[in-house]
């Protein structure tokens, strides 16, 4: 992790040195707000609004290479403690020319994010690299393969162990067919290195010391195929089914209290989903948008807090390992959407977007059971 996070500090240095009478700069700020009326995604129902307002920086030294520094800050009106900074910065390189059959895509990227101090244990930094190789082997028929790594830490003494760095490989086809039909295919698999308890071990204490925790890493294959092609009345469609597995986890697990809103393990699931997206230009000066996802997750392995101390005099529960359980949800997602771009001045493009979402998930864990329903709007400017 630490010489990646080299890997990001040092070529920007470099890139902040170059002097090019070709430099240009662009930049964009944004204002969104929202409501949901189930934050956490659970069945406390808690409702909450939130604004964000950001902005970021583009840099071109070169044409080729793309300097974004960007930030945004997150404020919830209830749960105010919860308000949150994202500070970003990414250097995005084409080592090859635009005209050239062959592309090659690098990019580097780190982010802080830090809470107030009720949460500031989950203050975090995220280092990304991402490299990918194209190949236009025919005007019809596009390859690519490369990889992705990205490393979480948590920079406070308190916070929960669940620093992970996660390094994929992917491969894919695009295939431009007759009657303006598309088909996408992607493969890959990777490893996650992680924080882990084996079932045979007893934890003692409301939050287990770091030394309590192991360091392994599990397995992950996926494959993703896709199809799309126009409709009459200047109607596109988005067929996508993905497929994920996770391998070497079945001895291990994690802390319950690691896996809510805040934790990385949230977004960590294996099983299938399938996503239909409809996208209409008929409407002059408007883009409608509209889309249905399933979703059949399986998380990682749970431990919790379920049973009390065998001496009754002490004054925490203890954690017992071998209770270890896989919770699955299956979860439906309805959205509609309209944004509405303005053309101002010679390069400036202002846009307008309104969005209602809602969700529908079902858990084997009773308290994962909710509804939710999110509306989103905000406008941003950039040139």
């Amino acid at each position: 992790m630490r010489r990646l996070s080299r890997l990001t500090v040092l070529p920007g240095l470099v890139l902040l040195l170059v002097v090019s009478a070709r430099a240009d700069f662009g930049y964009q700020v944004a204002v969104h707000s929202g409501y949901t009326s189930d934050l956490f995604k659970d069945s406390t129902k808690l409702e909450d609004s939130y604004s964000t307002p950001a902005v970021s920086l583009k840099y071109y030294p070169a044409p080729s290479i793309e300097v974004d520094l960007s930030s945004q800050y997150t404020y919830y009106s209830k749960i105010f403690e919860l308000s949150n900074a994202v500070f970003s910065g990414r250097i995005t390189h084409i080592a090859t020319a635009l005209d050239s059959r062959l592309s090659v895509y690098v990019t580097i990227g780190h982010d802080k994010q830090r809470y107030r101090q009720l949460f500031e244990s989950y203050d975090n930094n995220i280092t990304n690299f991402k490299a990918t190789v194209g190949f236009e082997a025919h005007p019809r028929f596009h390859l690519r393969a490369g990889s992705r790594i990205k490393a979480t830490t948590y920079i406070r003494a308190d916070s929960v162990d669940v620093d992970n760095e996660r390094r994929e490989f992917f491969g894919g086809i695009n295939l431009s067919l007759p009657a303006e039909n598309t088909i996408d295919f992607e493969i890959g698999g990777g490893l996650t290195n992680y924080a882990f308890i084996h079932n045979s071990d007893t934890l003692w204490g409301l939050r287990p010391d770091r030394e309590d925790f192991n360091q392994g890493r599990f397995h992950m294959f996926y494959f993703s195929p896709r199809y799309s092609r126009p409709l009459p009345l200047r109607i596109g469609l988005s067929l996508v089914y993905t497929y994920r597995r996770f391998s070497r986890i079945d001895s291990v697990g994690v802390l319950s209290y690691a896996t809510g809103f805040l934790s990385p393990w949230a977004a960590v699931w294996d099983g299938e989903s399938v996503t239909l997206e409809l996208k209409s230009y008929a409407v002059p000066h408007m883009i409608v948008s509209a889309g249905i996802g399933y979703f059949d997750k399986m998380y990682l392995k749970e431990v919790d807090q379920t049973r009390p101390p065998p001496v009754p005099s002490l004054p925490f529960q203890w954690w017992e390992v071998n209770e270890v359980d896989r919770r699955r949800d299956f979860t439906t997602r309805r959205y509609f959407s309209l944004q509405r771009p303005f053309s101002i001045g010679h390069d400036g493009l202002l846009e307008a977007i309104l969005s209602v979402e809602h969700m529908h998930n079902e858990s084997t864990k009773a308290v994962y059971d909710y509804s939710d329903v999110t509306v989103y709007g905000g406008v941003s400017y950039r040139r």
